[in-house]
């Protein structure tokens, strides 16, 4: 079946909620608890993603879709495009994401993953716009308005308020890695997704560091089994001109794949 949501521009967690409740009515509005055991996604978490609470997981977007017959795609493509400017994922730990029950969520959007061939439905390739590179200049032009320390998990902290996606590359083997940078905290975290669909048995890593001293005490690092996201603790950066870099690796079949090139702001 379709994808029966007919406005693509959504903008905001809450709207994306909206959209998922137009699927959910457009399908005979079955009750959680039925929809729970068809798409294999809790209650809660179901009543979450409806109401805007929080932002659904891809993994939870794309089994709602399937359970009302729908393929997810446009669905998914918008959650990405949202997504480009959000904070870091928040979970139990801090930094890593869940196994097979993985609930990414971004604070200020949404974000699919690479190789989901969504948009034509619109007339624009939501996709490609999602993936495509960007990077923002972010100048310290004052004290840090919220004193954090290295290590610090930014979920903990306020500096999820202000962030943005300052870097953002799409890499080899449909995966992303991103830096994140709060200008009220002048620290960044990185963050790497992959969208491969190859998660469980592997891992994913991330790090985070200062140009000029890659492998300084400071660097930031995260290493995460059966996931498919996974984030840095806070690195400050000391200075206006501290040019601050991240890079990634993944798993697949035992052997580990360092992504292209690091991103730099």
């Amino acid at each position: 079946m379709a994808d029966p949501i007919g406005a693509p521009d959504l903008q905001t967690v809450g709207e994306f909620a909206t959209a998922l409740r137009q699927l959910r009515e457009a399908n005979g509005n079955p009750t959680l608890e039925a929809l729970s055991r068809k798409a294999g996604v809790s209650k809660t978490v179901l009543s979450e993603a409806f109401v805007g609470k929080k932002l659904p997981s891809e993994r939870t977007v794309v089994a709602i879709a399937h359970a009302f017959g729908a393929d997810g795609k446009d669905l998914a493509a918008r959650r990405r495009l949202l997504d480009l400017d959000a904070a870091p994922p928040r979970s139990p730990k801090g930094r890593g994401f869940g196994k097979l029950t993985l609930a990414v969520v971004a604070v200020a959007g949404l974000i699919v993953g690479a190789g989901i061939g969504a948009g034509a439905t619109w007339g624009f390739d939501y996709a490609a716009a999602a993936q495509k590179a960007h990077v923002s200049k972010t100048v310290v032009t004052d004290a840090a308005k919220i004193v954090v320390k290295n290590g610090t998990d930014p979920a903990n902290t306020a500096c999820v308020n202000d962030a943005k996606v300052v870097a953002s590359q799409t890499e080899t083997h449909d995966t992303q890695l991103q830096i994140i940078y709060s200008a009220a905290c002048h620290a960044a975290w990185s963050r790497i997704n992959r969208y491969d669909g190859k998660a469980t048995g592997n891992e994913i890593s991330t790090s985070i560091y200062r140009k000029i001293a890659p492998n300084a005490k400071d660097r930031q690092s995260t290493t995460e089994p059966d996931a498919q996201s996974a984030y840095t603790t806070l690195l400050v950066r000391p200075s206006a001109d501290t040019e601050i870099c991240a890079n990634g690796s993944l798993t697949l079949g035992g052997q580990t794949i360092d992504l292209e090139t690091p991103i730099c702001f």
